[in-house]
């Protein structure tokens, strides 16, 4: 409800006319909320050795919180200077950006492995 409310601001249609728009909202958020919090969670354990894994994740947890608080003061902040609409895509971009980001790393990181171990 919530996200479809703040990309609206429709609250009376929000339970009434747009049901189907709203099941799919909140699939595609339940979704990405599964995959954002479990797939660092993997990745760090999978990446540090085990005497430096309740470490590693809590330094993630404090990393997401602290992203946390920094992403809505920023959307805050976009959404007062221009729209709600500029902000939230603000948001996709720089979350897309980041996205690429890491697989690119990942991908070169890979890339490097192989080489070395042919070698």
């Amino acid at each position: 409800l919530l996200p479809y409310v703040a990309t609206t601001g429709d609250v009376s249609g929000a339970l009434s006319s747009h049901h189907m728009a709203l099941a799919a909202t909140l699939g595609c958020w339940a979704l990405g909320s599964t995959m954002l919090s479990t797939a660092p969670i993997s990745y760090v354990t999978d990446a540090v050795s085990e005497d430096q894994r309740a470490q590693a994740i809590a330094l993630l947890r404090t990393a997401g919180d602290v992203g946390f608080l920094i992403g809505a003061s920023g959307t805050g902040v976009v959404a007062d200077w221009s729209s709600m609409d500029v902000a939230l895509q603000t948001n996709a971009g720089l979350l897309l950006s980041a996205t690429g980001w890491f697989a690119a790393r990942r991908l070169l990181k890979q890339k490097d492995n192989s080489t070395t171990k042919h070698r």
